[in-house]
């Protein structure tokens, strides 16, 4: 995951892997520190494709709706604006076909 890592800070974007804890049901999350967008994950994915997905998926946060808000996935804060979750669901999907997933 450092290539990923390494091609996203090139672009401005921060990408981190931190653990997850038992009883926190998130696979990742978006914000924005000091004006840099971060996206992280956590480092129990058990397949490959749910990481992508999640990680996509996250990406269309920062990349169509801005510093406004985080987003937490798979937790209820999202469900306030269904249509931001479906076009970063959309986003994800569409990026996770182009690359043959």
């Amino acid at each position: 995951m450092m290539d990923l890592q390494e091609l996203c800070r090139k672009i401005g974007i921060r990408v981190l892997f931190v653990q997850n804890f038992k009883s926190a049901p998130i696979h990742g999350m978006y914000r924005w520190y000091k004006d840099v967008p971060v996206v992280q994950l956590h480092d129990r994915f058990e397949k490959r494709f749910a990481m992508w997905f999640t990680f996509f998926h996250e990406l269309a946060y920062v990349l169509y709706h801005g510093k406004k808000g985080i987003c937490l996935q798979n937790i209820g804060v999202t469900h306030n604006y269904p249509e931001k979750e479906d076009e970063a669901n959309c986003f994800a999907q569409k990026c996770m076909t182009d690359a043959g997933f």
